[in-house]
C-alpha cells in the first residue's frame, strides 16, 4: 500500500473508530494504541509537506494526526472522553508548535496582516 493511501484509509478508519481501543488485557506499557499508530501515519505523510515547505497541507495532515489520536471524527465535535481531548490538544500544541517554527509558520497561522486576520 502506498503512503497516500495508508494515511487517508487511516483516517478513515479514525474517524468512524473502527479501530480497537488500546486498554485491552494484553496491552504491553508503552505499547501505542491503533488510534495513537494512525496518528504517527498522518503526521509521517504531513511532515512530507513540511519538507516540502507546503505548510497548508501540512497544517491539515497535522490537524487530522491530531485529531486521529484523540479518537477521530469525536474528537473535533468535543465528543470523545477526557482522556482523548487531552490527548488530541497534546498532540495539536506539539504540531502546531512545529509548524511555527519552520520559516513562514508564524505568517501561516496568523495570517500575513497579523493575529488572525485573513489575506484579501
Amino acid at each position: 500500500m502506498k503512503d497516500i493511501d495508508a494515511a487517508h484509509l487511516s483516517i478513515v478508519l479514525a474517524d468512524h473508530r473502527v479501530l480497537s481501543e488500546g486498554a485491552g488485557i494484553g496491552k504491553k506499557l508503552g505499547a501505542m494504541d491503533a488510534y495513537a499508530e494512525v496518528a504517527t501515519i498522518v503526521r509521517k505523510y504531513g511532515s512530507m509537506y513540511l519538507r516540502l515547505g507546503d505548510l497548508q497541507m501540512a497544517v491539515e495532515y497535522y490537524a487530522q494526526a491530531a485529531a486521529a489520536v484523540g479518537g477521530g471524527q469525536l474528537s473535533w465535535t468535543g465528543r470523545g472522553n477526557v482522556d482523548q481531548q487531552r490527548q488530541r490538544n497534546l498532540r495539536l500544541k506539539h504540531l502546531l508548535t512545529e509548524l511555527l517554527l519552520r520559516d513562514g509558520g508564524i505568517y501561516l497561522l496568523l495570517g500575513a496582516k497579523g493575529a488572525g486576520e485573513e489575506e484579501s
